[in-house]
């Protein structure tokens, strides 16, 4: 019988539909509720360059809401960005490899283009960096255009498992909330465990093999 009995997911209801199957079928009380919102920033600077580079699907999704793409070309961080570019009809050119941490997918992206080639960042207002930071400055361009707001909700529940889908959420969650010591925390990525033992090393954390649907469900039935 599973050890977990309820999960709370820090995402939006219908993020991720695959793993409301599987918690239906494993009688495991799912809750999804993001800590976090999205807000555009007006008036941003949108430079002409050849391409342009997504870091998160929100942030994609705020940017092709207000702004138009004036690259030729399209990157994302990975295929849940990619996704929200190809739904909205652009063709993307470069998607980071869900095995490859933020740092590794700018190195390859850099890689990848000619050396000629110019990029434009549009980036939140707490972004970490990692992947522009690859990216010979000579040839990149950044503007924020989102920033992240803190929603701190209380929650008189308890969870046998809490996944943290980024370090905002986390923090967020924590300005209203605590963990309790038998809770099985898991991070989606390494930013986020970081910020999770920053705040308390002696948390121990699962992190996902990779930022998919997949790899929570494998990373669930290990525990249960």
């Amino acid at each position: 019988m599973s050890t977990i009995k309820s999960l709370l997911v820090t995402k939006e209801p219908g993020s991720f539909i695959k793993l409301e199957q599987w918690c239906a079928k494993h009688q495991i009380k799912l809750k999804q509720l993001p800590f976090i919102e999205i807000e555009a920033i007006l008036n941003a600077e949108i430079p002409s360059t050849d391409w342009i580079f997504f870091s998160s699907p929100k942030g994609a999704q705020s940017y092709i809401r207000h702004y138009f793409v004036v690259a030729e070309k399209v990157a994302t961080i990975g295929k849940a960005t990619a996704e929200i570019l190809i739904k909205a009809g652009f063709h993307v050119h470069f998607i980071g490899e869900s095995i490859d941490s933020p740092v590794t997918i700018g190195q390859k992206f850099n890689a990848f283009i000619p050396s000629h080639s110019t990029v434009f960042f549009p980036l939140g207002n707490r972004s970490k960096r990692s992947v522009i930071d690859q990216v010979d400055a000579n040839r990149m361009k950044e503007s924020t255009t989102y920033k992240t707001v803190d929603q701190p909700q209380s929650l008189n529940e308890a969870f046998d498992a809490i996944m943290f889908t980024s370090p905002s959420n986390f923090h967020s969650y924590m300005q209203s909330n605590s963990i309790d010591t038998n809770t099985r925390i898991l991070a989606m990525g390494n930013t986020t465990e970081k910020a999770i033992l920053a705040y308390n090393e002696n948390h121990k954390v699962n992190v996902l093999a990779a930022p998919t649907q997949e790899a929570i469900i494998e990373l669930l039935e290990s525990l249960i």
